[in-house]
């Protein structure tokens, strides 16, 4: 129940053009493309870094890989260590969706 409110809550916000940014998962945003003069817009979906790691690695990535990672993002990006609250959220996530599951 808490997910199906979730999921229509974002797509009311996209659907009304503003965009969804759910820390250290991704945003969910509106993007136009326009064919022969006209504008269609369609959801997109922008990962974060963390979870992009998270989804090569199949598993939350080693200490050393993750260093590395973050003293990359560091020098060649805007930086910042999103990797940790990331896990912290889909632990979180992942502990809501087991006790609904459990309870049905």
């Amino acid at each position: 129940m808490v997910m199906t409110q979730l999921l229509e809550a974002i797509a009311d916000e996209v659907g009304k053009g503003r965009a969804v940014n759910i820390p250290g998962f991704g945003m969910f945003a509106q993007s136009g493309v326009q064919r022969f003069g006209i504008v269609k817009f369609r959801p997109n979906f922008i990962p974060s870094r963390a979870f992009r790691q998270q989804v090569m690695f199949g598993t939350r990535p080693l200490p050393e890989i993750r260093k590395a990672s973050l003293l990359y993002s560091r020098n060649h990006a805007r930086g910042g260590d999103s990797g940790s609250r990331t896990f912290v959220v889909m632990d979180r996530i992942r502990k809501l969706v087991t006790a609904q599951v459990t309870r049905s």
